[in-house]
């Protein structure tokens, strides 16, 4: 009876020993793991912010004013217009975008020896343009997209008056950019006839990481 009692409380020590050891064993493991996990998110978390730097230091961002005025003796015209604009460089020298435009236009034109009537007109366009730098400071822009567009006719009445219409511009011309200024010429190559701007555009604008 004694020999079955030792040996029953050998057998419980036992069994306990070993189930303190697994415990153990499994604690140990479990701490490792958790730390590759905590070092896996870590690098995951370092992995984005790094690919989205990347990105941003491949954007650069700008804008510019659009201004153009004639004077003539029979007719007048005044046109402002504001375009925000972002970049992609493909290389260092080569960029791709967008550009989105806001234009008013004032008319003025003589109806008789001593008259005259003034028309307004605001418009809006949509653009994707391309961008190669060259010589560190100079560029060439080329840009297409869809605008609206005024031109003047006359009424049933006889008098002038504004028609919108929507029209593709193909522009392309030089620029020279320092210090974040920026100053450009276009010349819009599908410019109909009857348009009442000039097909030379002058954009004078700011730019940022270009």
């Amino acid at each position: 009876m004694m020999y079955n009692t030792k040996s029953q409380w050998l057998l419980i020590l036992s069994i306990a020993f070993l189930l303190i050891c697994t415990t153990l064993e499994a604690q140990k493991s479990r701490v490792p793991a958790e730390r590759n996990r905590t070092d896996r998110e870590t690098r995951q978390t370092e992995q984005r912010v790094e690919s989205s730097q990347r990105i941003m230091d491949k954007l650069w961002f700008g804008g510019s004013v659009n201004l153009f005025w004639v004077n003539q003796r029979s007719f007048s015209q005044f046109l402002f217009g504001i375009a925000p604009m972002v970049g992609y460089k493909v290389t260092d020298n080569l960029s791709f975008g967008p550009r989105v435009e806001i234009q008013y236009t004032s008319y003025k034109i003589q109806t008789g020896v001593s008259g005259s009537e003034t028309l307004n007109n605001f418009n809006f366009g949509g653009f994707g343009f391309g961008r190669y730098k060259f010589f560190r400071k100079f560029f060439i822009h080329v840009e297409t997209g869809i605008t609206t567009q005024p031109f003047i006719r006359t009424n049933s009445v006889g008098n002038p008056e504004f028609v919108r219409e929507l029209r593709q511009p193909v522009l392309a011309g030089l620029g020279y950019s320092e210090g974040g200024g920026e100053i450009y010429i276009l010349y819009d190559f599908n410019d109909p006839q009857r348009s009442t701007r000039f097909p030379i555009q002058y954009r004078f604008g700011f730019n940022y990481n270009f």
